[in-house]
């Protein structure tokens, strides 16, 4: 933001700032010269937080778009009077700290400027967007991107607008975007121009960044069963269900004045130094449902990588799982192999292929993914092995014929159990077929057998899942604000899981508890694997964000790049 500018008298102090004759500050040919500091996006004072990296800062091109408009002007009916492309090519120094600033001295003209003008700026790094002189704010307001980064001379760049300020953060201020340009910053000449002190733009990105990684010290088997065991280098994670589109810059419409006399988690509790407050919510372009949204994923990565994506926010009634950009983990478990979970047990036990299976080989269920053959279960049994146990504990009719016509022995009944080849398990297995291959149990033996239907009795009674590979998923929604700025818990009350029933609607309570905002950073810390995960990408469904069951135990720190704390904790 600009800061304001006053007069100097002849022993350099400083006056008050007084009107001023806007067009009197041109030269003769309609010129005058301003001073600016390019504020890059910084970090705040929720949390410590590492810097980033320096290309997240880098600005390659500059446009500075000046408005004009009455005194009795909203900033939406402002109007571009002049823009200018300023040559800009600069990358921070990573070694200092990440409140970055690059001072730029431009020249301006009084094109279509009247002298009761008040005077604004808009600048916007890294792309260039068609604005046209006469355009309105609030027509910029409504222009999107396809995406919050931009490749220039084959190099990424990070889109950057100006941030949304507040005027106060106790719920009676405004919040605006464009910059007030006061007139006493205009110099007749760029060297007196380079001599004034320097106004503010204050800078944000348009992407939001998300990291994961593995806690220090994680247990490295499926918690409460140590024969579960697996490797850092088995996690791999991806974005799902984000953005494709994002605005230019961010909008707080509908959403500030309907809660700010109440909520002060949407703004900064610090002043910036001309007074105003950086704000941390925003109004996106699917902010009532899911326009842009795409249900799919962005390329698997590495814990401890990053990856960028569009803002996307809603309003509690849309506070859902289809709504939500979450993060997929993907877990590798049992070196690789295919194997089979049954809810039965009431716990994580993992079930081999049949013998004549094991020995199989395949690929994985992405390209990507590396999977370790070292870490299979030792000692566990086979499927078809638990499947005869399970019969002969539950099901009289199946032991009574085995002790008759088997001689005792399960193993002369032979099952068979759903698998396949292609890329996903199946999170309902079916038993197929139940066969005896007793040689001694005659005609009178085979009848009995088949009259007890066993396959039916296990396809009612059992829920088998198997896992291609060995690959299990879990998706973690982004949380926005932390239990402290949205607190919620679960309530025996609930009839469904409803967005209605689990906030009661309440939007004042809830709004922003979870979502992905621009020029937010954060990153999902995995602090221990509480069960085996789903052999499917979870499917998105209408159920409400929050659910009492998860099966990671995760803390999301979230960095602006601004900071906030979540946990996620199962036990």
């Amino acid at each position: 933001m600009l800061l304001p500018m006053g007069c100097h008298d002849d022993d350099g102090a400083e006056v008050e700032n007084q009107p001023v004759d806007v067009l009197s500050r041109f030269n003769a040919e309609g010129k005058a010269w301003l001073k600016l500091n390019i504020g890059l996006p910084e970090e705040m004072t929720r949390t410590e937080f590492d810097d980033g990296v320096g290309a997240e800062y880098a600005i390659k091109t500059m446009k500075l778009v000046l408005f004009h408009g009455s005194s009795t002007d909203t900033e939406d009916e402002l109007t571009v009077a002049s823009i200018y492309d300023v040559s800009y090519d600069w990358v921070p120094d990573m070694h200092q700290q990440i409140t970055h600033h690059s001072s730029v001295t431009i020249q301006i003209t009084n094109s279509n400027i009247r002298n009761s003008d008040k005077l604004y700026l808009l600048a916007i790094a890294n792309v260039s967007p068609s604005i046209d002189v006469g355009t309105t704010f609030a027509a910029i307001k409504a222009m999107t991107l396809s995406s919050p980064t931009n490749t220039i001379d084959e190099t990424v760049y990070y889109v950057m607008t100006n941030a949304p300020l507040a005027s106060a953060n106790n719920g009676t201020g405004n919040v605006t975007t464009l910059t007030e340009v006061d007139p006493n910053s205009f110099a007749p000449t760029e060297e007196d121009a380079v001599a004034m002190p320097a106004g503010y733009v204050f800078l944000e990105r348009m992407a939001a960044k998300v990291t994961t990684q593995l806690a220090d010290g994680l247990d490295l088997h499926v918690k409460g069963n140590t024969n579960i065991d697996f490797a850092s280098e088995d996690f791999y994670f991806s974005l799902f269900n984000y953005n494709m589109q994002s605005r230019l810059v961010r909008s707080m419409d509908d959403v500030w004045l309907p809660y700010n006399t109440t909520t002060k988690r949407f703004v900064e509790s610090a002043a910036l130094p001309n007074g105003q407050y950086r704000t941390y919510w925003a109004t996106d372009i699917n902010y009532n449902g899911t326009t842009s949204l795409t249900a799919d994923m962005k390329s698997w990565k590495a814990m401890g990588e990053s990856d960028y994506c569009a803002e996307n926010t809603f309003d509690v009634a849309h506070m859902t799982d289809e709504c939500s950009t979450s993060v997929l983990v993907a877990l590798n478990l049992n070196g690789g192999n295919h194997f089979y979970t049954t809810s039965v047990t009431g716990s994580d036990v993992i079930y081999q292929m049949p013998a004549n299976d094991l020995s199989e080989e395949g690929t994985s269920a992405s390209e990507t993914f590396a999977p370790r053959r070292s870490n299979k279960v030792a000692s566990a049994k086979t499927i078809d092995e638990y499947l005869r146990e399970w019969l002969m504990d539950t099901n009289k009719g199946f032991r009574d014929w085995v002790n008759q016509y088997a001689a005792g022995e399960p193993r002369h009944v032979t099952i068979t159990v759903d698998s396949r080849e292609s890329g996903f398990g199946l999170t309902d297995a079916k038993v197929l077929t139940v066969t005896q291959t007793a040689r001694a149990a005659g005609s009178a033996g085979a009848n009995a057998f088949d009259a007890l239907d066993l396959k039916t009795y296990c396809d009612n009674n059992i829920k088998l899942q198997f896992y291609e590979h060995g690959w299990c998923y879990y998706r973690v929604l982004i949380r926005h604000f932390d239990d402290t700025q949205t607190p919620w818990s679960s309530s025996g009350t609930m009839s469904s899981n409803s967005a209605t029933q689990v906030y009661g609607g309440d939007e004042t309570n809830y709004l922003g508890r979870y979502g992905v905002v621009r020029n937010n950073w954060y990153r999902l810390s995995i602090n221990s694997v509480t069960h085996v995960g789903s052999p499917v990408i979870p499917p998105l469904t209408a159920d409400a964000d929050d659910k009492v069951e998860q099966l990671l135990n995760a803390t999301l720190q979230i960095s602006g790049w601004e900071a906030h704390d979540q946990n996620l904790d199962n036990s």
